[in-house]
């Protein structure tokens, strides 16, 4: 029989990193951020600066890290169901050297479940536990880093990319497919942050709801409640005004597709997902990204079945032998 978990929690993942769902307060914690080392400095007020940019420095100063270490938070609604969720989130290096490792805790009552995925540079580990039974698989990480997605103007590659690629991959996951406005300043926790309200960007919107393409593209308003119920209608990115980190993500489906008058919000909040007690810039121990397989236990490989998941196809077709350079 085949191992899986169980299919809401799976759900979950590709949700959480970038369409998803949330409803309860989730409880307080400090914040032990050490200064995130950037290339631009943070904007002494919030009206000179648009969400667009704002975002386009956080996701630098992110991005530039040598390394982030964060414990993290969520809960999630999707379909009736509820997940709570923590974890630790592991990043280390940068571009296409970058590891990362996340370790997930699933509660779906009456079910609890743990995923771990690290990524060692080429090879993504997915180690999931349930009732006591493990189930290990690998997915091969250049192929999805190298991939395109499947269709022009796809947002199934843009899903999940926190359990797929870390916290700069979300980020620009974000950026590409919602617009910002205007930023406000607000309070996180007795913490002073910038808060960047998203809209889906017109023309992946356009891509999500076919039906209204021309109108949409006409600039008449889109009906937001035809979105896929998994969708949010528009994101909210909560980061430090000292060090532009993100500590806080939201993802809200509102019926007017817009928050109210002073950033209240009406309609269900789909995905909270909140990380802190954050450290940047501590080297991390490279043992911590290394996996070695249990003896006897023989991986399964699921690099197509991720490739379909997130909407991706190979560059080159798989098995396609490539042309050998001529020799002299």
């Amino acid at each position: 029989m085949k191992y899986t978990l169980p299919r809401f929690a799976w759900v979950c993942l590709p949700v959480l990193a970038t369409c998803s769902i949330a409803a309860a307060q989730l409880p307080t914690a400090q914040r032990t951020a050490s200064p995130a080392p950037r290339s631009t400095p943070a904007p002494a007020r919030r009206d000179s600066i648009s969400g667009d940019e704002l975002l386009e420095r956080v996701l630098a100063t992110v991005d530039a890290q040598t390394s982030i270490a964060a414990r993290l938070r969520y809960q999630i609604n999707l379909k009736d169901r509820t997940a709570l969720g923590s974890g630790s989130y592991l990043q280390q290096g940068r571009g296409a050297e970058r590891l990362f490792r996340l370790e997930l805790d699933l509660k779906t009552p009456p079910t609890v479940s743990r995923v771990c995925l690290m990524c060692d540079g080429s090879t993504l580990w997915i180690s999931e536990e349930l009732a006591g039974e493990t189930h290990l698989s690998q997915v091969n990480f250049a192929r999805l880093r190298h991939a395109r997605p499947k269709s022009e103007g796809s947002t199934q590659h843009i899903h999940g990319w926190l359990t797929l690629a870390g916290l700069p991959r979300l980020l620009a996951g974000l950026e590409g497919a919602f617009e910002f406005g205007p930023v406000r300043e607000s309070m996180l926790d007795e913490v002073r942050v910038w808060t960047l309200v998203g809209q889906w960007e017109r023309g992946r919107l356009a891509n999500l709801l076919p039906k209204q393409k021309e109108a949409i593209e006409s600039g008449q308003p889109a009906k937001l409640e035809k979105l896929s119920p998994q969708l949010p209608t528009h994101v909210v990115i909560h980061v430090g005004s000292d060090d532009l980190f993100p500590y806080r993500i939201e993802y809200w489906r509102s019926p007017g597709g817009a928050p109210g008058a002073a950033g209240n919000h009406r309609g269900g909040l789909l995905v909270l997902l909140e990380l802190y007690e954050v450290r940047a810039g501590t080297p991390l121990d490279p043992a911590l990204f290394a996996f070695a397989p249990p003896d006897g236990k023989k991986p399964e490989n699921r690099t197509a079945e991720y490739l379909e998941r997130f909407g991706l196809e190979d560059t080159a077709p798989a098995g396609a032998r490539r042309r050998s350079p001529l020799t002299r």
